[in-house]
């Protein structure tokens, strides 16, 4: 891998510390990495076939995200709302994405408490919608405690 792009949600910072630590640690390895929120994430390039060569098998997204009151966190919000627009079953647009997104190679690390019924809800509803849309997997969803 020479690229990852860590993307994170966090409302009280921790996400943000974990996906910077990750982000660091990649970079003194060689990694090119690019650290954004979560909203700052650019789904309109899944419609572009120039950026076949963006998403090549040697660059890797990583999601970390919290949960918040059961929902996202707010430098999650529009993210969420974006990932399951696009799984409504009447989408028009389902397949060609289901394509596009083939492309991107993920990983998704829930940042919770499991005292809390809604643990770690956003890292799960976006491991399932990311493949459910089409993505790849690079490994099993990370669930913090």
């Amino acid at each position: 891998m020479t690229h990852l792009d860590v993307f994170f949600g966090s409302r009280t910072g921790t996400a943000k510390e974990l996906a910077s630590d990750l982000a660091n640690k990649a970079s003194k390895r060689g990694v090119v990495v690019l650290l954004k929120e979560m909203n700052e994430f650019d789904p309109t390039h899944f419609d572009d076939d120039e950026l076949d060569s963006y998403y090549s098998p040697s660059r890797a997204t990583v999601f970390v995200v919290s949960t918040h009151y059961a929902g996202p966190a707010p430098n999650a919000e529009m993210f969420v709302q974006w990932l399951r627009f696009n799984l409504n079953w009447r989408h028009l647009f389902r397949n060609k994405r289901k394509k596009a997104f083939a492309r991107l190679q993920y990983a998704v690390f829930g940042v919770g408490n499991s005292t809390y019924l809604t643990y770690n809800a956003m890292g799960k509803l976006i491991d399932a919608r990311l493949h459910a849309l089409g993505a790849t997997r690079l490994c099993p969803l990370g669930l913090g405690d």
